[in-house]
């Protein structure tokens, strides 16, 4: 089962998308405050997830206000966080930028633009493992943009938060409670002011990536590292320009959700590029050789005619890798050349061609669907009835023994199976090897509410040596399934 949470604006309300059996269902009420106008959600992707069992929904309102919504499970509806104060601003324009879950916390990113006084980042993160206390709003200023800023990507990576806006890269530590707006320019002073909101990110081998588009030639990406060193204590390495030859699709447009272009790791771990522009649209793998990089272009055997062929189109990668024997990857396209507006499911083998499972459009009434841009699936994967678990704290109670204390939740309190997984590169996840004296991995009691459990990670043995970061995770599962 491959299910994400969207945002569909036309309805205004908080979908699942399952990719499966290609159907759209609505999760709850509609969100009848939400703003339906061009200002929201102009490309504000990652505002929807998951955080301890519950859906959490970042928007504007229609007061031009910044508010952040749950899901109540038993009711069925979206009711305002009560210790989130909504971000609000005398004039200019607010964006919601990007909602995750940084370690045990929930962090919220806005920003400001075309104001009439200084433009600007704002954050705000929740208390550990409470969704209901929230820090003070902290802020700082960015580079003035003359004309409404528009929300790009953004990825958690060594637990700070990368954001992109029209002019630049910031990131948010949420341990510090500090953002830095503009992170740097990059090697080559082409990463501020270079429609950065129209890039992505991905994480390959531990160093993260990030391509945009870029003018000489139009539409030609550029593609960008950040070297797994960097650190929020010791933040020395920038974005180092790598330089490549990769064709030009045209210039890139503003749509809404667009998502023009998708970096991201395939199925057989080679760095792929959907990417799309005004002219049309291709498919590049980016296969790392020592100190060098090799660009082939894959379109022609990747993308059927109807994709190649076509401007402007949005691409978003979702990855299930909760099973991984079989593990999932979906291509989701917004298809724009006509109203209403189709959603195209396809699924990838990273070898292959893409294979078409549906194409979704309401009824004939279009979907205008805000995707995760980001590929890594934990905590935007849902389905109303699934299993769930999340981690509370770690700690070391021996040399090379973690504690890992973590929740499980299940709405019908059904016995479950868990398994602890850590990845070192941010892409592949292995299992932990279990030590001694924990609650187990089989037929734990769960509740709707949440039942607590801890499992020792005997990291001695699948660990050799030191790592500066390491991502952990437990996935839930129904006991036998």
């Amino acid at each position: 089962m491959t299910k994400f949470l969207a945002y569909e604006r036309t309805s205004q309300q908080v979908v699942t998308v399952d990719t499966v059996n290609a159907t759209v269902t609505d999760l709850g009420t509609t969100i009848a405050t939400a703003d339906t106008t061009n200002a929201f959600p102009n490309r504000s992707e990652n505002i929807v997830t998951v955080f301890r069992g519950v859906p959490y929904l970042l928007y504007l309102d229609t007061t031009n206000e910044i508010r952040l919504s749950a899901f109540s499970l038993g009711g069925g509806t979206w009711t305002d966080v009560p210790g989130f104060t909504p971000i609000t601003t005398g004039s200019g324009f607010l964006t919601p930028v990007a909602l995750h879950v940084v370690k045990n916390r929930l962090v919220a990113i806005a920003s400001r633009s075309s104001s009439s006084g200084v433009d600007g980042i704002f954050a705000r993160r929740s208390d550990a493992d409470d969704a209901a206390t929230w820090s003070a709003l902290i802020s700082t200023g960015f580079i003035t943009q003359p004309t409404t800023s528009t929300a790009g990507a953004s990825i958690v990576w060594h637990n700070a938060v990368f954001f992109t806006t029209a002019e630049g890269i910031g990131y948010y530590d949420p341990a510090a409670d500090f953002i830095v707006a503009s992170f740097d320019s990059g090697s080559n002073s082409l990463v501020v002011g270079q429609k950065a909101n129209f890039g992505s990110f991905s994480i390959l081998d531990g160093d993260l990536y990030y391509v945009l588009p870029t003018d000489n030639p139009v539409g030609a990406p550029t593609l960008y590292s950040l070297d797994k060193v960097w650190s929020v204590a010791a933040p020395t390495p920038t974005f180092q320009l790598i330089v490549l030859s990769i064709p030009g699709v045209g210039d890139v447009t503003l749509n809404n959700d667009a998502g023009n272009y998708s970096l991201f790791v395939n199925k057989v771990g080679i760095m792929t590029l959907f990417y799309s522009g005004t002219i049309s649209s291709k498919a590049v793998t980016i296969a790392k050789s020592g100190a060098s990089f090799v660009v082939t272009d894959i379109t022609t055997a990747t993308f059927p005619t109807t994709l190649s062929g076509e401007p402007s189109l949005g691409f978003s990668l979702f990855v299930d890798d909760r099973r991984r024997a079989n593990e999932q990857h979906s291509v989701v396209v917004r298809f724009r050349p006509s109203i209403p507006i189709s959603v195209l499911i396809y699924s990838w083998d990273g070898v292959g061609s893409l294979t078409q499972v549906a194409t979704l459009n309401d009824g004939g009434a279009g979907l205008d669907l805000m995707i995760p841009d980001d590929e890594r699936s934990d905590f935007r994967t849902y389905t109303g009835n699934e299993p769930s678990a999340y981690i509370d704290a770690t700690s070391e109670p021996f040399p090379g023994q973690t504690r890992v204390d973590y929740t499980i939740q299940d709405e019908f309190s059904r016995p479950m199976d868990i398994t602890p997984e850590y990845s070192l590169d941010g892409q592949t996840w292995l299992a932990m090897s279990q030590g001694d004296g924990d609650s187990g991995v089989t037929s734990l009691a769960s509740t709707p509410s949440g039942t607590a459990y801890f499992f020792h990670w005997d990291a001695f043995v699948d660990l050799v040596g030191d790592y500066d970061n390491v991502d952990i995770r437990v996935v839930a599962r129904i006991s036998g399934v």
